[in-house]
């Protein structure tokens, strides 16, 4: 740990050496060594265990297939009829960002293994903390790619990644489709 050039880059010693000056620490190496170290930090997995486990055992199936069955739950919603528990602006605001999702974003989604909760849970007891749908809140610079989405809203940067919604199952994560089989007009 002692020999690490990153650890022991001292950035007042080396404003203070001259242009040019031949030292055992250059900034070049202390660059490298940190890319290098980033590259190695990024390529290790951050997920824990059970998210891991569940990644791993998700068959691969047919995207398609897969496409189609969240079109045949997401397409009876009733935008002017909330479930119990919730407001009907709250509903709409879920409704439409959940087909916003779906149109603009699930095709790759589904290819890159984002699952129905990772795009569509909604947790009831606390808004904001499902899966995107619950998340965005209306929000539409969604950025996303194999294992993260990102987003802002009113100035806040927001995000979540692949898998995050599988972990919030057991807690009584719902997918929108599951919620809605109790209408309160």
């Amino acid at each position: 740990m002692g020999d690490c050039p990153v650890l022991n880059f001292d950035p007042h010693r080396w404003i203070a050496e001259p242009e040019g000056a031949e030292s055992g620490q250059s900034v070049a190496t202390v660059a490298t060594v940190a890319r290098v170290h980033a590259e190695f930090e990024n390529s290790v997995s951050k997920q824990g265990p059970a998210t891991l486990a569940t990644t791993a055992t998700k068959p691969a199936g047919n995207p398609s297939v897969t496409l189609r069955e969240w079109h045949s739950h997401l397409a009876p919603l009733d935008f002017d009829t909330a479930p119990d528990g919730f407001t009907l602006n709250r509903w709409r605001e879920l409704h439409g960002d959940s087909w916003w999702i779906y149109e603009n974003f699930a095709a790759r989604a589904v290819r890159d293994g984002w699952s129905a909760h990772d795009l569509f849970g909604v947790f009831a007891p606390r808004p904001g903390w499902g899966g995107l749908c619950d998340r965005l809140q209306g929000a539409r610079n969604l950025k996303m790619d194999r294992d993260r989405a990102a987003w802002s809203s009113w100035g806040v940067r927001h995000w979540t990644c692949r898998g995050a919604g599988d972990d919030l199952v057991e807690s009584g994560l719902k997918l929108i489709w599951e919620l809605a089989g109790t209408g309160n007009g």
